[in-house]
């Protein structure tokens, strides 16, 4: 996972593709996006997001 810190992106490199599920949830926990993906490679866009501390979850199958 790259830049850390992040301004406009993140990307996120898996060793395989793969069904996931990618959370972004603040400090309060509140989640604030989620995204699904097959790829092994991903981008979370963060345009949307208020700058801040955020913690990444990503769940797979």
């Amino acid at each position: 996972m790259y830049p850390n810190p992040a301004k406009d992106y993140v990307s996120i490199d898996f060793t395989d593709a793969g069904w996931r599920e990618i959370e972004l949830i603040d400090l309060a926990g509140k989640k604030i996006l989620k995204k699904i993906t097959t790829n092994k490679n991903f981008v979370l866009y963060l345009q949307e997001v208020d700058n801040g501390i955020y913690l990444i979850n990503v769940f797979g199958r």
